[in-house]
């Protein structure tokens, strides 16, 4: 299965809320850097990935991501833009819950090996847009 697969069975994964699975995809030394949020956002897939994905379900439970497109280079890295969103509920990082609904737009990067497995996520997003859509801001 091409990366590219792979990078759409991830993200059907993550809009099924099932962070095992998305965790299935991913090498047991892969790592993630979620860039806007700083060393935060920077670790191991399996802990700070799955804790990542984990905290946001919590605090959007209708969450959900609608992918714009994939596509694939041939370095096995496959480049995702994808609106991610949902109505917070919860807490989330500090920021409490004001009911208001967010979506912000993506982009990531997965980097996959010889056996079209993850074994690197960067992703980027407008965090501005996202604590003024949240009324943090």
């Amino acid at each position: 299965m091409p990366i590219k697969d792979t990078a759409r069975e991830f993200f059907e994964a993550y809009d099924d809320q099932d962070v095992e699975r998305m965790a299935s995809l991913a090498t047991e030394d892969a790592e993630v850097r979620y860039v806007p949020l700083g060393e935060d956002g920077r670790g191991s897939v399996h802990e700070v990935g799955t804790a990542t994905w984990s905290a946001l379900i919590d605090a959007f439970p209708d969450f959900h991501n609608e992918v714009e497109w994939i596509t694939e280079d041939e370095n096995g890295d496959a480049f995702i833009r994808v609106f991610i969103g949902g109505t917070q509920e919860q807490e989330l990082w500090g920021i409490p819950s004001r009911g208001e609904e967010c979506w912000i737009d993506h982009l990531f990067i997965l980097r996959g090996n010889d056996d079209d497995e993850i074994t690197a996520i960067v992703a980027y997003w407008d965090n501005v847009t996202f604590l003024e859509q949240v009324g943090a801001m």
